[in-house]
């Protein structure tokens, strides 16, 4: 609904899960993508890694219900052409949704300090912060509840090499257990 009132934009088609952008993403012509970090059916990531591969030409805006952080990054690193909080005004949307049809990264004002700080090489003290990519993503899917067969089976891997990720996040986090990491994730609204 907000972009389809802004001059030069129609809604081209919608999904409410990964397995529907994919399909949606082949079907449609788009000019830019907007992508929820959660929806459903997999991780927003290897979606992002996923249209990069098939359409490297065309730009994807990443939504996020998080602040504009670290994961804002991990994001723009993987091939977003920007990290767009949802909280941000209609206009904003439009603009950033403007700035990656011409070609552009748009970036949120709170990303200009988090990326001077790392030009600078300041490492922020939040033990997540640390994680490979993989490890981030089985943080959040262990911290939302869902178990190592389960995150195995989403990110097609096999559960021995899910536990090794989950043990080397926890070593690297300092945490005891899947309740500490559950908590962790919960209270950092890192899901």
């Amino acid at each position: 609904g907000v972009l389809e009132d802004e001059p030069g934009m129609q809604l081209a088609g919608e999904a409410g899960d990964f397995a529907e952008l994919r399909s949606a993403a082949e079907e449609v012509e788009w000019d830019v993508l907007l992508m929820d970090v959660r929806m459903p059916g997999g991780t927003a990531l290897d979606e992002l890694s996923r249209l990069r591969n098939r359409h490297p030409d065309n730009p994807v805006l990443v939504l996020s219900a998080h602040p504009v952080d670290q994961l804002a990054l991990r994001f723009l690193r993987a091939g977003a052409s920007g990290f767009v909080p949802k909280d941000v005004p209609p206009e904003t949307l439009a603009e950033a949704v403007r700035t990656a049809a011409a070609g552009r990264t748009w970036a949120d004002p709170g990303l200009t300090d988090i990326l001077a700080r790392e030009a600078r090489g300041d490492r922020p003290g939040e033990p997540h912060e640390s994680l490979s990519d993989r490890e981030y993503q089985v943080m959040s899917m262990l911290g939302s509840g869902q178990g190592v067969a389960e995150v195995a089976d989403q990110l097609h891997l096999s559960p021995k090499t899910v536990s090794t990720y989950r043990r080397r996040l926890l070593d690297k986090m300092g945490l005891e257990s899947n309740a500490a990491l559950a908590r962790y994730v919960v209270e950092r609204d890192l899901v």
